[in-house]
């Protein structure tokens, strides 16, 4: 595939972690309604920590993990790896991976706390799955090591910003400490 095109792709892809394609409208959300007590449990949408009522959030975030691992897929990445190595117009690893972290972590924060909810989701799966590629024994060293260094990155980037709410803050805190644990 065409170098152009795979950046094209990948723009793409994460076009769909945008906060308004993952949002679920209002009028869909009514629709949904929780379930009465006592009602049958067939009739769930979806089970969550929300119990019965719709859970949008929870699936943003499984939406969200099925692009980001799909696009950080072990051997995917070790492709990409070997791809750039045979040809220097392919994206590289850094590029993938600086793409994905600018697109979610480096999103502007928004003061529609619904937004900021969907993009901290996204954010969330993001770095459960450096933290996987970069944990990741069975994947290439150089994919672990460029997993790790954006780690490092993230973790500096993190430490500059200031602003949000007290949950964007409460989620740097945690990721923050997650990735010092990794290290």
């Amino acid at each position: 595939v065409p170098a152009a095109q795979q950046r094209r792709a990948l723009g793409m892809a994460l076009d769909a972690l945008e906060p308004s394609a993952l949002a679920v409208p209002e009028r869909v959300q009514a629709l949904m309604v929780p379930l009465p007590p006592g009602g049958d449990p067939q009739f769930m949408w979806l089970e969550t920590a929300a119990g019965t009522a719709f859970d949008e959030i929870s699936l943003a975030g499984g939406l969200a993990t099925e692009v980001i691992e799909g696009l950080l897929h072990r051997e995917r990445l070790a492709r990409v790896v070997l791809f750039r190595a045979r040809d220097a117009q392919n994206p590289s690893l850094d590029e993938v991976l600086q793409a994905i972290i600018d697109r979610t972590w480096g999103a502007p924060p928004s003061a529609d706390q619904h937004v900021q909810s969907l993009r901290r989701t996204v954010q969330r799966v993001v770095l459960n799955t450096l933290l996987d590629r970069a944990g990741d024994k069975e994947a290439l060293p150089d994919v672990r090591q460029v997993a790790e260094m954006h780690l490092s990155q993230l973790a500096e980037r993190m430490n500059a910003m200031t602003t949000g709410s007290p949950a964007d803050r409460a989620l740097r805190l945690a990721a923050r400490r997650e990735i010092e644990r990794y290290f």
